[in-house]
C-alpha cells in the first residue's frame, strides 16, 4: 500500500492499473528483457520473464510522433476540446483501440481522421498475460 499518487504511478497489478485511471492495453511479448507489442518492432526494456504480457500506458503518458517513429498507429477519431486534443488511434494486430490525450496550444494541428501517426510510450507498465 502507498500514498495515492505511488499507486497511480506504478500500480502492482493490471487490475489496479486499469481501475485508478484510464489505461491504454497493448498485447504482446516479453523475451530477453524487452517488450514488444504482436505485429510492431519497437522493443521497450522491461524486467520479467519471458512469455505473453501486456503493456499499460495512460493516454497522457505516450507522445505523437512521426510515421514509423515507434508504434504506427491510424487516427480513426480526434476530438478538441478548448486546450486538449484527444486522438482515438488504431493499431495494426491490435484488438483494442488507444487513447492518446495531448495538450492544444491554439495553433496546434490536429491529425485528420485516417492519417498515419508515429506513438511511442513515455511512462508504462508491462505485466504478465
Amino acid at each position: 500500500v502507498g500514498t495515492p499518487d505511488e499507486i497511480y504511478s506504478a500500480p502492482a497489478s493490471a487490475y489496479v492499473f486499469d481501475f485508478i485511471g484510464r489505461a491504454n492495453v497493448l498485447e504482446g511479448r516479453v523475451e530477453r528483457g524487452q517488450f514488444r507489442a504482436d505485429g510492431h518492432a519497437l522493443a521497450l526494456p522491461v524486467d520479467l520473464p519471458d512469455g505473453a504480457a501486456r503493456l499499460y500506458a495512460r493516454p497522457h503518458d505516450v507522445a505523437l510522433g512521426a510515421p514509423g517513429d515507434g508504434w504506427t498507429a491510424q487516427v480513426s477519431a480526434a476530438h478538441r476540446l478548448a486546450d486538449r486534443i484527444t486522438l482515438e488511434l488504431n493499431l495494426p494486430s491490435q484488438a483494442r483501440p488507444l487513447e492518446l490525450a495531448l495538450a492544444a496550444p491554439p495553433d496546434a494541428r490536429t491529425p485528420a481522421p485516417g492519417s498515419t501517426v508515429g506513438l511511442r510510450p513515455l511512462r508504462y507498465r508491462v505485466y504478465p498475460a
